[in-house]
């Protein structure tokens, strides 16, 4: 039988086992995961600017991030534009849970848009690329903050991490003649 001292040392370890692993299922390795492993002191976190050539921090992310979004929205709009549809009010698009493209709201016009938007394949392609780049994004700046609290109480870390979800909100963008709005 184990002590209920022991018990409670060993919940909060179990769950940050748990956690650490959840971390590596979406791609993402924490400081802890590297604990586990032992090369905690070894090598630089992925998530510190410039620490591995291949993973980009949430800056440089951000800022792949808006150079696709500026320029999908340009493509798409063009493209809308051109087949007589009118973005002038503003056209959101999101990605289903299969990652297809579907234009929010009911109408005739919402499967005209997204037929045609779907039949151009480098717009899919450029849809599917933005939304992948933004959920890296979000990916990287959850790890980055759970890092950080891990840095500052590995029990809080553990805590925020508990109730986290493999599950993502449905990506959006807005189409919009108007530079100021974004989405």
């Amino acid at each position: 039988m184990i002590s209920p001292g022991l018990a409670a040392l060993a919940a909060p370890l179990a769950g940050a086992v748990a956690s650490a692993a959840a971390d590596a299922v979406r791609g993402v390795d924490s400081a802890f995961g590297k604990l586990l492993r032992g090369d905690h002191k070894a090598t630089p976190s992925p998530n510190a600017a410039g620490a591995n050539a291949g993973t980009l921090d949430a800056a440089a992310l951000q800022d792949r991030f808006d150079q696709l979004l500026k320029q999908f929205r340009s493509q798409a709009s063009a493209r809308l534009s051109e087949a007589g549809v009118d973005v002038e009010s503003g056209v959101v698009l999101e990605s289903d849970v299969l990652g297809e493209l579907r234009v929010v709201g009911p109408g005739a016009q919402a499967a005209q848009m997204e037929g045609i938007l779907g039949d151009d394949a480098s717009l899919v392609a450029a849809f599917d690329e933005l939304r992948e780049v933004h959920r890296e994004l979000s990916r990287q700046r959850r790890a980055e903050e759970l890092d950080h609290l891990y840095d500052l109480d590995p029990n809080a870390a553990w805590r925020a991490d508990e109730g986290s979800t493999l599950d993502e909100p449905a990506f959006r963008v807005t189409l919009t003649k108007d530079p100021l709005m974004r989405g």
